[in-house]
This record gives C-alpha cells, structure tokens and sequence, in this order.
C-alpha cells in the first residue's frame, strides 16, 4: 500500500514538472493571488536570476501574492499557462499571436531592450574552428535551436535561411533541445555544428562559455519584442496595475536599475496588438500555422 502510495506522489509531481509548477504555500491573508510565468528562454535557474527581482517588485508595488508558474520548455509554455489558469504571461511575439487565439490575449505592455529600441533579432552561430563562415554553409549542416515557435531562435533563422535558397527541412538537419542556453552549450561542445539563438542569449553565458570560440555566421532582420500580455480571464483590475506597475520601472531609479537589469531590459512600453502585426505576417509566409 505505501509503495502504491509513494508511486503515485511520484507521479503527481511529475505531472506537475510537465505542465508547469507553481508554489503550493497558501494565499497570503487579505491578498489576492495573482498567477504570472515567462516564457523559458533559459534554463530555469538562469530564468530565476533574470525575473525573481521583477516579480518580486510585482507583488511589492501591487500588494497581490504573486505566484511564478514555471513552464520546462517553449513549447511546454501554452499548456503551463492553460493548465494553471496563469493572469499574466511574458512571452515572445509567435506565442503571444497563438495565444491570442487561444486564450483571447491581450497586450499590456512591451520591452525596452538595453539600446532604447523596442526590436530584437536573432544570429546563426558556429563553432570558430568549424569552417562555416556563410549562410550557404550551412546546407547539409545539423542545426539545433530551442523551439520552431522561437521568434529570435528560428523564425528569423529561416527567414534568412530561405532568402539563400535553403529549406531548413530539406537541407539541414534539425534538432530541438529546451533552450536557447542548451543551444549554445550543444554548439560550444561540438555536438551540433550550427545554432539559432537570440543575438541576446550570448552574454548570459559568459561565465560558463568562452564566447570567442564562437562565431557569428549571419544577423537576422529586427522584429518587435516580447510583450506582458493579460488573458480572457484575467480581471481588470490585476491587468491594470501590473501594466502600470512595469510602466513605472525607471532604469534612472537606482531602486529599479537593478531590476530591469536582471530582467535584461531597460523598461517597458504600452503595447497594442497591431505592433505584433509583422510576426502573422511571417508566420503566414512560412507556412506556419498559430
């Protein structure tokens, strides 16, 4: 009976890893919980260093209990946030367009990235001793990124990709792996020849890899950032005072520098969903359904 018992608490907990987990303390008296989760682009303990200090200031500038759902991986990202009934979500722009359909997304606010734009793109990397210098290189090559739906991680890829007269199904060998640090550790260790990551995944790894054994084979084009998006059931109210309480982060408040910094961000913007536009517009064109 108790090894029946022990089995199933195994399996519970691992259901939970599945779908994304959250902190099972009770509410805290006379706040209301408010469930929020990022999109994993690292792994979840590189994800812990960049948003704890942001939700931390989340649940101290609005009074709400704060509890982080973590997703294992992109595409467990949309499940996690469905299965936990998440309020706020932090995601790339090809998520956030599904989940639009999906979870009547709306957004709230965008990313300020470090330069003051509200743009980012993507690079194709190699190894410095790999012989691959050009995007016609690649044909042949086994590429590994961290999701199809990864906007600066491979939609921009194979934009560029296509632009040289290569399809990523037909002239490459794929593999996906969970995120856009395990790229760069699976490029780095030689056991892929070719990475898709966001140009700003690089400097996250730094104190683990030696980045000047890597090398940039190509830059994507810009697209629009990540967007804090709110759902078809996300009150009003909490919606509100989260945009409003990420719209009042001041990279000039020595308070909030460190905190935007973590985040890799120099604030947030308002957003609309027209901004997002540009990645229907790409999805359309390759073919690829949201």
């Amino acid at each position: 009976m108790l090894r029946k018992i022990l089995i199933l608490f195994a399996l519970v907990n691992l259901l939970g890893l599945a779908l994304g987990c959250i902190a099972p303390a009770p509410p805290k008296p006379g706040k209301e919980i408010v469930k929020v989760s990022a999109q994993p682009v690292y792994s979840l303990h590189v994800m812990s260093q960049k948003y704890s200090p942001l939700f931390r200031y989340l649940a101290d500038e609005t009074g709400y209990d704060v509890r982080v759902v973590s997703a294992m991986s992109y595409d467990n990202y949309p499940p996690a946030l469905e299965a936990n009934q998440v309020h706020i979500g932090i995601q790339n722009p090809s998520a956030y367009v599904t989940l639009v359909k999906t979870r009547r997304a709306r957004p709230l606010v965008k990313m300020v990235q470090p330069d003051g734009g509200t743009s980012y793109r993507g690079v194709i990397i190699a190894r410095q001793d790999s012989g691959i210098d050009t995007v016609e290189d690649l044909r042949g090559k086994t590429v590994v990124a961290a999701s199809r739906i990864a906007v600066g991680g491979f939609l921009a890829q194979t934009v560029v990709c296509r632009q040289h007269g290569i399809d990523l199904d037909k002239d490459l060998h794929l593999s996906l792996v969970d995120t856009q640090d395990a790229v760069i550790n699976a490029v780095y260790q030689g056991k892929a020849e070719v990475g898709f990551v966001r140009e700003d995944a690089l400097p996250p790894v730094k104190e683990s890899i030696d980045l000047s054994r890597l090398s940039i084979v190509s830059y994507t084009d810009y697209y629009p950032t990540w967007c804090v998006a709110a759902f078809a059931d996300t009150p009003a109210e909490v919606a509100r005072k989260i945009a409003r309480a990420l719209l009042n982060l001041d990279i000039e408040d020595p308070e909030h520098r460190g905190i935007l910094e973590a985040a890799g961000v120099a604030g947030f913007q308002e957003a609309a969903d027209a901004d997002y536009d540009i990645i229907r517009t790409t999805m359309e064109a390759l073919n690829i359904p949201y």
